[in-house]
């Protein structure tokens, strides 16, 4: 039955936006109820979707955060989400470019990486409250794979608690300030080049996947 009403969904959004409507409503509102059955294995990996049962037996979709969706990462909370732009804002006025999500040799990832014009390589951890703090050791591991480490966190984030050898950076949802400078460890010429060339094509792999959804280039940050 679902699986009927996924069909119908598709077909009478195809009828009124056509193509690249049909694309477009998919893109902002999630695919409708019982899609599963109905979408191209391509769509349901860029669109995939969750249920949520509601009271009175109701059912209702939630959109998930998905790899056609945009450059949100579906398992951060907004609070954390925050304190990324924010971040990302105040490492913009230095001359830093950042990306969420970059996976590393080692199987982490890095919450953003961020390089500048002169190739240097910095990781930020993202930490939206004490409990995560204290839920997360395994951020030594990030300083092998950067020039400079920092923790950023909210204004109102009790830093005592964070280690005085990286550096701090705090920040809302509408910019940040570094204040404490991060110390540098650089890293080997090799290493570096292999970092460059995974940020680049990682980049441009999400740049084409948003320009073009239905080819899912590169995964985004996803839930």
């Amino acid at each position: 039955m679902l699986h009927l009403i996924g069909w119908i969904a598709d077909r009478q959004l195809y009828r009124h936006y056509g193509s690249d409507g049909r694309l477009a409503w998919l893109k902002w509102h999630g695919p409708p109820l019982g899609w599963a059955g109905s979408m191209h294995e391509t769509e349901r990996r860029i669109y995939g979707h969750r249920f949520v049962v509601g009271l009175f037996g109701g059912c209702r979709l939630r959109r998930a955060v998905t790899a056609g969706d945009g450059l949100v990462d579906g398992r951060q909370s907004e609070r954390a989400r925050d304190i990324a732009r924010g971040a990302q804002r105040a490492l913009a006025l230095r001359g830093f470019r950042c990306l969420p999500e970059v996976s590393l040799a080692t199987g982490r990832r890095a919450d953003l990486m961020a390089i500048d014009e002169k190739g240097w390589i910095w990781i930020v951890e993202i930490k939206s409250s004490l409990d995560d703090f204290r839920a997360d050791n395994k951020w030594p591991e990030y300083l092998e794979w950067c020039d400079r480490f920092l923790f950023a966190v909210a204004p109102d984030f009790p830093v005592d608690v964070l280690p005085q050898d990286s550096g701090l950076l705090l920040a809302d949802r509408y910019g940040g300030e570094i204040v404490r400078e991060a110390p540098e460890h650089r890293l080997a010429g090799s290493r570096r080049r292999t970092l460059l060339l995974r940020f680049a094509r990682l980049g441009a792999g999400r740049l084409m996947t948003l320009s073009d959804p239905e080819a899912a280039y590169e995964p985004l940050p996803r839930e």
